[in-house]
């Protein structure tokens, strides 16, 4: 009788990780398959794919802007964190992608996300349906995108061009497998 006790609770568990919207760290779903694994050059992950799927696990994240994609129907997300080298020196890049219900909830998303410092981006620039790029930051660049149903947001730890040219090569990379 303990052994079955014990099975049961052991199967409870699995199937409480499974369902309760913890992916793994080496997978996830939709929003994990979009993150580059090794196909940037010069730049390696470092560490895992972090995926949520619920609300709580988003909380988790806690940089402040995630209510914004509760408020608009978020569905799962991922992040991952690269290191390479931009002007000279070692460098992190931080990408997120967000999943939405639809490509509406998506747009809504991404005009409330709006911090007024972002230039809009148009032509060949632009990876997705609507995109900008915030420069305002000293050390740091922030493109955000949306195309589809998903919301990509890549922070570079530089202002410089060559780290304006990758944070365009990761969003670009990220934008070619969203269908």
């Amino acid at each position: 009788m303990k052994r079955v006790v014990a099975i049961l609770l052991a199967l409870f568990v699995a199937s409480c990780a499974l369902h309760c919207g913890r992916l793994s760290s080496a997978g996830g779903g939709d929003t994990a398959s979009l993150l580059p694994v090794t196909d940037i050059s010069g730049w390696t992950p470092s560490g895992g794919i972090e995926s949520v799927s619920n609300t709580t696990d988003l909380w988790k994240w806690d940089d402040g802007a995630e209510q914004v994609f509760v408020d608009h129907n978020f569905t799962e997300a991922s992040r991952r964190i690269y290191t390479g080298t931009a002007s000279g020196g070692s460098v992190q890049l931080r990408l997120r992608t967000y999943a939405l219900r639809d490509s509406a909830s998506t747009q809504a998303a991404y005009n409330d996300t709006r911090s007024g410092t972002g230039t809009p981006l148009t032509g060949s620039q632009n990876p997705g349906r609507e995109a900008r790029l915030d420069d305002s930051a000293l050390q740091a660049l922030t493109l955000e995108f949306w195309k589809s149903r998903y919301f990509v947001r890549v922070v570079i730890e530089e202002n410089s061009l060559q780290a304006k040219n990758v944070l365009f090569l990761f969003a670009n990379n990220v934008a070619s497998k969203i269908k």
